[in-house]
């Protein structure tokens, strides 16, 4: 989407991974310049909430 990445945490339950999450210290235009359908990434979950909306922010491979 514009704002965002869905990822697939289980089957069945996804969370957003924020267009402002992706790209570390730089500022994207495009989720797509970034990520494509069926890639792979760490991400941890840092809210759910109260309507049990899980977002998501990635995970340093360092």
């Amino acid at each position: 989407t514009a704002f965002g990445a869905f990822i697939s945490l289980l089957p069945g339950r996804d969370g957003l991974l924020h267009i402002s999450n992706i790209g570390g210290d730089r500022r994207i235009e495009k989720v797509e310049d970034e990520l494509s359908v069926g890639d792979k990434i760490q991400v941890e979950i840092a809210d759910i909430d109260n309507r049990g909306k899980i977002s998501l922010v990635p995970v340093d491979e360092d």
